[in-house]
């Protein structure tokens, strides 16, 4: 009862704050309206989404997927701590950008526009790469602008979320979201394929052009990513539909109003809500995203030191791996949407228990002296193994296992993300109650973008002047700790069941 009144008074606080806002704008000559009702929901238009998303993403997990076994082949001083900063440069694109495609399709009520330009930026990115070549030296700064180009077309996928709830109804909102999620989630099981068609093309593979083009393995599915993105580019522009808004450009402006957006923001500050299961929530939420950005980033610099995989073995080793996150990742979602997992498990739960395998897997491959391998020594001509001039712990460090970290790679991506990530959606929706949550769930995207951004340079600094043993102690009592805070917050988390 004391949590249905709190969600009770925060929703009226809100509806509250939409009404002096009318008044606001009434007296600035705008009107304030809420979003025009879809009678029917459009599924054609969901469908044609869906499928710009799906092609989007395949794009751009082909363009980034062998990222760092080609930039260390064909650029040797490229560092796994540079390689963390393409990963940031590109998540850093993303954040920037995401804002301007969300005005820009906001004020001009267009989605096919944006979509377009983001597309044909995402081409750009494609062209530089394949010519990455051309240059004799300091290739890797090339492929830098090739990632953040890439973080910068991938924002533009956003405006997409707002897209398919401008068609549908509110009755069919979820089954409309479903097939965004899908789309997001099936070129996880694509790409390995694409990709495995180029394993056996060992580097430099097939001259196009002489000093120009090649086709080998790395460049291959770029080509595959270029002809996806084109397919894009003529879906969007001849079967998606802009939805036309009753407001008018003025209006726009003045909602667009700086003044407006901060009153709007202090009187959502201003509601009564948990603010320190709130805050709670931003921080495992990156916690959860550091975790995944440190293995994204540090695995494949770390597989061709430990292990001596080269280029080849490594694109189709991770090839592999991605399948299998896929199938982990969909199999938590499909239990979930169908099989009504969250109401056998309760959220707290479900996210206790993700917390608890992700320190548990940072504690099984621990790099222990007696359980693991040395480091392989470092080949100049190949370019793997441990190259003392760029690791001072070559020497002394040691490594869990291939297949105990690929396993754990694998799972902790697969499985526990997906399951810490549903779970902690829930409890954050929940905790925010009844009210319009558009500016809150922004707030935690926020968080996650903080984590993506600073996560690489973190993660990539520290592997590269300490080794895994440290990133990994350091990595597991961070995850230990939001382990405890969440514990703590355990008998409060209890009402949002």
């Amino acid at each position: 009862m004391e949590l249905r009144r709190a969600n009770d008074s925060r929703r009226n606080r809100f509806s509250d704050v939409k009404a002096q806002s009318l008044k606001k704008n009434e007296a600035d000559g705008a009107y304030w309206s809420p979003t025009e009702i879809q009678e029917s929901t459009d599924w054609k238009a969901v469908t044609i989404a869906g499928i710009v998303t799906f092609l989007s993403v395949v794009q751009q997990m082909l363009a980034t997927f062998s990222q760092w076994p080609y930039m260390h082949t064909i650029d040797p001083e490229a560092t796994s701590r540079f390689y963390g900063i393409t990963t940031s440069a590109s998540r850093f694109g993303h954040a920037i950008f995401t804002v301007v495609f969300a005005l820009w399709a906001y004020k001009h009520q267009t989605t096919k526009t944006p979509l377009v330009f983001g597309r044909l930026i995402a081409f750009l990115s494609c062209c530089l790469y394949l010519s990455v070549e051309l240059l004799t030296v300091r290739r890797r700064y090339l492929m830098l602008l090739c990632s953040f180009l890439l973080g910068t077309a991938s924002s533009s996928l956003t405006i997409l979320r707002a897209y398919f709830a401008a068609v549908s109804t509110t009755q069919d909102r979820t089954k409309a979201y479903s097939v965004f999620a899908v789309a997001n989630m099936l070129p996880i099981l694509v790409v390995p394929v694409c990709q495995m068609i180029f394993a056996t093309m060992r580097y430099p593979g097939f001259v196009l052009i002489e000093k120009f083009l090649k086709f080998h393995i790395y460049s291959g599915p770029i080509w595959i990513a270029t002809v996806i993105n084109f397919a894009a580019i003529v879906i969007i522009h001849y079967g998606l539909e802009d939805v036309k808004s009753t407001k008018t450009s003025n209006e726009m402006d003045n909602s667009l109003n700086l003044g407006n957006i901060m009153d709007l923001i202090s009187r959502v500050v201003s509601l009564d809500f948990s603010w320190p299961l709130i805050i709670l929530c931003w921080s495992e939420r990156m916690l959860i995203s550091l975790n995944i950005v440190t293995l994204n980033t540090i695995s494949a610099p770390f597989v061709m030191i430990a292990y001596g995989y080269d280029g080849q073995q490594t694109v189709h080793i991770f090839s592999l791996c991605m399948g299998a996150i896929g199938v982990l990742a969909i199999i938590v979602s499909v239990a979930f949407i169908f099989f009504k997992f969250g109401n056998i498990i309760s959220p707290r739960w479900t996210f206790l228990i993700a917390v608890s395998m992700t320190v548990t897997l940072y504690v099984f491959t621990y790099p222990y002296e007696t359980i693991s391998q040395k480091m392989q020594p470092y080949n100049k001509t190949l370019g793997t193994g441990c190259d003392t001039q760029q690791y001072s712990w070559c020497d002394t460090a040691y490594g869990p296992l291939s297949i105990v970290f690929l396993t754990t790679l694998s799972i902790t991506l697969g499985f526990v993300a997906t399951l810490a990530s549903i779970a902690l959606n829930t409890i954050y929706s929940k905790t925010l109650g009844d009210i319009d949550q558009n500016i809150m769930q922004g707030a935690i995207v926020l968080a996650d973008d903080i984590s993506y951004i600073l996560g690489p340079l973190y993660a990539a600094s520290l592997f590269t002047s300490k080794g895994l043993d440290t990133l990994w102690l350091a990595n597991g009592l961070l995850t230990a700790c939001g382990l405890v805070c969440w514990l703590a917050f355990f008998p409060r988390i209890k009402n949002f069941k």
